[in-house]
């Protein structure tokens, strides 16, 4: 069979120049072919070419800071990697005036048309099925719904299917970072049942401690009773017991 034809192609003939063909099939057709190759090699090469010129503007774009361009390059080339990477970059090089600039961008983006505007959508929804990049999807996400009004948000090609993707994600980002909150709180009270512990038994040893050094005083002061007294035995006697008794209890 031959693409054109509703039936089998049962006759052909090419042109002398070679650029052409007729066929005839059983639908009762004649359809005249022509050789095309060149023509779709050339506009092959040119989308290319376009697509170079697109990427190293874009690239200028980015280095030069002009973020609603790039972002607006990224989204009409179709790479949401991309614009994710510019809204990366915005934040980190923006500092405190991150959140007017992405706003600024983000109106720059939607001056193109709602199309455009969808495009940044989608995008974000790409982001937000992942956990890695869910905060910087909500982070723009919030830019959008806090920007325009319901009824311009409700013109957005496909905003039915995207919102519902949305907060299905955001619902499941929302129930791991309650899990998250949860477990923190419970490693919070761990530690402070390990610090509670550790100040039991530094009370402890710090009890252990001065008895030990109580005891080498008792030791001191009984050798101090027998050098002054060379006769005082009994007291000797009393002080070396006592003294060792505190050592003992101590240990």
């Amino acid at each position: 069979r031959v693409h054109g034809h509703e039936d089998r192609a049962w006759g052909l003939d090419v042109a002398d120049d070679g650029g052409r063909l007729l066929s005839g099939g059983g639908d009762s057709r004649l359809i005249l072919w022509r050789d095309s190759t060149a023509q779709v090699l050339a506009e092959k090469a040119e989308a290319a070419e376009a697509l170079v010129l697109k990427e190293q503007e874009l690239s200028n774009a980015v280095q030069g800071r002009q973020y609603a361009r790039a972002l607006f390059i990224a989204l009409e080339l179709g790479h949401p990697d991309k614009a994710r990477r510019i809204v990366d970059s915005l934040l980190e090089a923006e500092g405190e005036r991150a959140d007017a600039v992405l706003r600024r961008t983000v109106l720059a983006v939607a001056d193109a048309g709602l199309e455009r505007l969808a495009a940044l959508l989608r995008a974000v929804q790409a982001w937000n099925a992942t956990a890695r990049h869910a905060l910087l999807a909500q982070r723009v996400l919030a830019v959008v719904v806090t920007t325009f009004p319901v009824e311009t948000l409700l013109r957005v090609p496909g905003i039915a299917e995207m919102a519902a993707a949305l907060a299905a994600y955001g619902a499941k980002h929302a129930a791991r970072v309650e899990r998250l909150r949860q477990q923190t709180h419970l490693l919070g009270y761990a530690l402070i049942e390990m610090r509670a512990i550790g100040a039991e038994a530094e009370d402890g040893e710090g009890k252990k401690t001065k008895a030990k050094a109580h005891a080498r005083d008792e030791l001191i002061a009984a050798d101090d009773d027998n050098e002054r007294n060379d006769h005082g035995h009994a007291k000797q006697s009393k002080h070396r017991k006592k003294a060792r008794g505190l050592a003992a209890s101590a240990e």
